[in-house]
């Protein structure tokens, strides 16, 4: 039987190393590029740098809950090790957000015969979420197609519970 041994050099254990290395920061770029992409985060602009498993974040977002749910991914993210997050707040994104959720409740409050309801209305970019009670499915349903009908709106989440 015949043995062989292998010996590396320490600049070939260097290539080996960084060539891992390297591979490893693209698939960790690449895994929290793919998650944050699913969000519905609204407008966003977001830089992903990854060196030996600490991960940057640079960039705006929408909202603070946006910020958070990022860095979330980034912390959950297999090989990471640490996080440090530069993302700050578009506060015109914000205001936009607040505008559209307010156009909703106007549209709403246009709308006398909707029967028992009590209602927040979240905007998340271009899309709304509607949460709170309503007294049947029937006023459920309206509050989402009158939310549905706002200009600007492109998308509902309707998290409404039925109350009686």
């Amino acid at each position: 039987m015949r043995r062989v041994t292998l010996l590396i050099t320490p600049l070939l254990a260097t290539l080996i190393t960084t060539s891992s290395f390297a591979a490893s920061s693209n698939e960790i770029r690449d895994s929290i590029s793919k998650q944050v992409d699913l969000l519905p985060l609204g407008k966003h602009e977001i830089e992903i740098d990854v060196t030996r498993g600490k991960v940057s974040l640079r960039g705006t977002v929408a909202s603070d809950a946006a910020r958070r749910q990022v860095e979330e991914i980034a912390t959950n993210t297999e090989g990471v090790q640490r996080v440090e997050s530069f993302l700050t707040i578009d506060s015109s994104a914000v205001s936009a957000q607040q505008q559209l959720a307010r156009s909703v409740w106007q549209n709403i409050q246009a709308h006398s015969n909707l029967g028992i309801y009590k209602i927040e209305i979240l905007g998340k970019g271009d899309r709304v979420v509607l949460s709170g009670t309503a007294g049947s499915e029937e006023t459920r349903l309206n509050l989402e197609n009158i939310a549905r009908q706002t200009p600007g709106v492109q998308a509902v989440e309707n998290s409404i519970v039925i109350i009686g």
